[in-house]
């Protein structure tokens, strides 16, 4: 009796044909209203290289992002100019972008858990400078539990470099930061123009780490080498704006921590003199290094227990 024929059946990868199509990332979103965003949390999203993920305009009483796994977008939240937005807060955002991940304005700004790092730098150009999370007006800023890490940029030899991990902008009117970092960014990895409140927070490996540019009130601070990768300006641990006319800026910190393995300035004071108190310190730097420098007018400067240099170090 015959077999009866077998029929083999070969599993091969499916070939689109010359000018399908490809999957195209996800599409800009643009959210008004009261905003809960993805639908599904804890999403995966790959953004588009040349646009935002979500962008807040109109109304916007109330805005949740997050949380949310973004990569490869340009961008990850935008509030538009005209937008007017009540409480924003971001709370488990994990992204790698190619420019910036937040940029912002609200009445309060509340950012938790959440980590941006910058890919595929330094970028170039005089128009879209890199900033991981930049709140350009708010009446209060909270930041929590959270790093930016990798924004870089550069320019011509002549110019200022820019590049922040955090850039909090003079119309915002305080800022709390509470167990965050900074670290590997072009300029500085916390720029802070209002007077702000931290603790735990740490950098390393940005041109100024820490930029203050109307004092503060720290808890433990965390500073490592600072780098210089291009560009005019001076590159220390931490900067402070002084003033000429008026009240001097004040910074205390409660516990300075310094690790670095090159020389340089831990401390420099611009523009004017400002108010420096240091209640304790724990300082691992090579010989060379120096703790407090003005460039013009000096204030008071008070340093506690172990922040005197011993300049024997190797």
């Amino acid at each position: 009796m015959p077999r009866p024929p077998v029929l083999i059946l070969a599993l091969l990868p499916a070939i689109a044909p010359p000018g399908t199509p490809q999957p195209r990332p996800h599409q800009p979103l643009f959210l008004s209203g009261d905003v809960a965003w993805p639908a599904t949390p804890h999403a995966s999203v790959a953004g588009d290289a040349d646009d935002d993920v979500v962008t807040l305009r109109g109304s916007v009483p109330t805005a949740r992002i997050g949380p949310v796994a973004v990569t490869g977008a340009y961008r990850v939240l935008y509030v538009s100019r005209s937008a007017n937005v009540g409480n924003l807060e971001i709370d488990g955002l994990d992204a790698r972008v190619t420019d910036a991940c937040v940029r912002v304005h609200a009445a309060k700004v509340v950012v938790r858990n959440s980590h941006c790092v910058m890919t595929g730098g330094p970028q170039a150009g005089g128009i879209n400078m890199p900033f991981g999370l930049q709140v350009t007006a708010a009446d209060h800023v909270v930041v929590e539990d959270s790093s930016f890490d990798g924004f870089r940029w550069r320019s011509d030899p002549d110019r200022y470099w820019n590049g922040d991990g955090i850039t909090i902008e003079r119309d915002v009117g305080h800022a709390e930061f509470r167990r965050v970092s900074a670290n590997g960014n072009t300029d500085a990895g916390f720029d802070v123009r209002p007077y702000a409140t931290m603790s735990d927070v740490s950098a390393s490996g940005n041109c100024r780490n820490f930029r203050f540019w109307s004092g503060g009130e720290v808890g433990t601070l965390t500073t490592g080498d600072s780098i210089k990768r291009g560009g005019v300006s001076a590159c220390s641990g931490i900067w402070l704006n002084g003033s000429e006319h008026g009240p001097r800026p004040r910074l205390h910190i409660a516990k300075l921590i310094v690790r670095m393995a090159h020389p340089g300035m831990i401390i420099e004071v611009e523009t004017g003199p400002a108010d420096i108190a240091i209640d304790r310190c724990d300082i691992q730097a090579p010989r060379g290094t120096s703790m407090v420098r003005f460039e013009r007018g000096e204030g008071e400067v008070r340093l506690g227990r172990g922040c005197e240099l011993d300049q024997r170090r190797s």
